[in-house]
């Protein structure tokens, strides 16, 4: 009971809410990708420990990430923009429910052994979150064996448990949070309706150079069911663990309001996924 009143208090908890400001220009030749959209986002390059990294000449080396048009299905990116995709724990390469059952079409059919979206089914945690054994930084939450591992981002086991580089490959890979932070304060965030020619409801994010992306309000997996806020909310995974619960992993919230808010979820949740890359 005391981990689910977290995961709820940290769904409500809006950690931090996002203005907008100027990016800067990057210092790496980069192509965006077939299927991408270059909203202008440019972030400092950083080492193993999180520093910005420097050239020869100490000059801070920055890139530009690149945001997918759709949102992550097992099939691939999906076709259409306002589509919800697959649901994934944070660190599932794969959805938990049978094969055909997302969307619009919520399942009672699992896989895998799956019978929910909740710790006793999550790959990386003995059945409980007071055992993680996978991307720790607190031993009072580690389970595995031997030392804790101390890792908190799918790069620092060069993305083996990332659902978007397991289905697209290549460069793709889930955002992490410091992107999603970006994307949140360099944009202005619009609610839009099947009256804006929409199949879903959703935001509408519109970066400084006029691009856009649409990212529809999904609703999550909780437990073993759907929750019904479909149209509602949308949550989408970063690929970061917070440092001092590793329980809960960063994410982007939204509502209605058309407010994007970051925020922190329990990693067992089904939760949306929106591919970058650079």
């Amino acid at each position: 009971m005391k981990k689910l009143f977290v995961t709820f208090a940290a769904l409500l908890l809006l950690v931090s809410c996002g203005g907008n400001k100027p990016e800067p220009e990057p210092t790496e030749e980069q192509v965006c990708p077939e299927g991408a959209v270059d909203m202008g986002i440019v972030l400092p390059r950083l080492d193993k420990d999180g520093n910005p990294m420097k050239d020869a000449d100490g000059n801070e080396i920055t890139y530009k990430v690149f945001w997918a048009k759709s949102n992550l299905s097992e099939m691939g990116l999906c076709a259409n923009e306002a589509d919800y995709g697959d649901y994934y724990a944070w660190g599932a390469v794969q959805p938990y429910y049978a094969y055909g059952h997302s969307q619009d079409n919520p399942c009672t059919a699992w896989r895998n052994g799956k019978t929910s979206y909740d710790w006793d089914a999550y790959p990386w945690a003995d059945g409980s979150y007071k055992k993680i054994t996978k991307y720790c930084t607190n031993s009072e939450y580690w389970g595995g064996l031997g030392e804790m591992d101390g890792k908190t981002e799918f790069s620092d086991y060069n993305y083996a448990d990332d659902p978007v580089r397991y289905v697209l490959h290549g460069k793709w890979r889930t955002p992490t949070d410091a992107e999603w932070v970006a994307l949140r304060d360099g944009c202005q965030w619009q609610w839009k309706t099947k009256e804006d020619g929409y199949s879903h409801l959703g935001v509408l994010v519109t970066a400084g150079n006029g691009n856009s992306i649409f990212l529809p309000a999904a609703s999550w997996w909780t437990s073993n069911h759907f929750d019904n806020v479909y149209d509602v909310f949308g949550y989408y995974w970063a690929s970061t663990v917070h440092s001092t619960d590793p329980t809960a992993s960063f994410c982007l919230t939204f509502d209605d309001r058309a407010i994007p808010c970051r925020s922190l979820i329990a990693r067992h949740r089904g939760l949306s996924v929106r591919p970058v890359s650079e």
